[in-house]
């Protein structure tokens, strides 16, 4: 728990670093708000008026419980480790944070990851349009989407990975469209089979038609991407992090 509005400032700063090297896309701001909300505040423009006025803060009992209920599913673990099992609970900063993954965090990266196995596993069982029998370019439709996920998958931690989105389970990334889609892989139809999957709502491109930009690839919103990390999860080993 914090007692002054600058530990209120780092803690939020700290969880947000902590989702984001763990690939979840939630914003600062976002982050500020569940702070704020943990603590009985209406909002963080509440709780930074109510510091003009106090210098310390009074704890309340069931901070870490309230913060983590106004956190998406995907982010509720991973803050729960911050506030828990560091016991960072808004200490004062003891230097950089240090974004690389250390051998506590491992199951943490292995709890990302297991979202975009899931991501992918929508576009193989549920999504129609890339599904043989789908229509002409279902073939070269599928190869896109095949294409991403595929570059995705050898993107590590420390190289920029995709985020994932935390509410639709989305996965982004921004840089060169040649990138994703180099020349001499794009089929004859591959601007029309784009359009097709940008248009039911499959992928997206923005800003449109720029050389440079953010590619987002959306699952199908009737596939339980949190039902099926919690399948990946039972029947996936876990390191023992309290040791012994």
């Amino acid at each position: 728990m914090f007692s002054t509005y600058s530990r209120a400032k780092s803690g939020a700063k700290a969880l947000h670093r902590k989702l984001r090297s763990l690939s979840i896309g939630f914003q600062l701001h976002e982050c500020q708000q569940a702070v704020a909300r943990g603590a009985g505040f209406r909002d963080w423009h509440h709780l930074h008026c109510y510091f003009k006025d106090h210098k310390k803060f009074e704890a309340q009992s069931g901070f870490v419980q309230k913060l983590l209920s106004n956190l998406p599913p995907i982010a509720r673990e991973p803050a729960h480790y911050i506030f828990e099992r560091e016991s960072f609970q808004f200490i004062e900063p003891r230097g950089p944070w240090n974004s690389a993954l250390s051998d506590s965090e491992f199951e943490f990266a292995s709890f990302t990851l297991h979202y975009r196995f899931a991501v992918r596993a929508s576009f193989s069982r549920n999504c129609a349009i890339i599904m043989p029998g789908s229509g002409p370019g279902s073939r070269n439709r599928a190869n896109i989407v095949h294409d991403i996920l595929s570059l995705f998958d050898m993107m590590t931690f420390d190289e920029d990975p995709p985020i994932i989105d935390p509410t639709t389970y989305a996965l982004r990334h921004s840089g060169d469209f040649d990138l994703y889609f180099p020349t001499d892989r794009r089929r004859i139809d591959f601007d029309q089979q784009f359009q097709k999957l940008s248009e039911a709502g499959v992928l997206k491109w923005s800003p449109h038609a720029a050389p440079r930009g953010t590619i987002e690839l959306i699952p199908d919103p009737s596939f339980d991407v949190a039902a099926h990390v919690r399948l990946l999860r039972q029947n996936t080993w876990r390191p023992n992090l309290e040791g012994g």
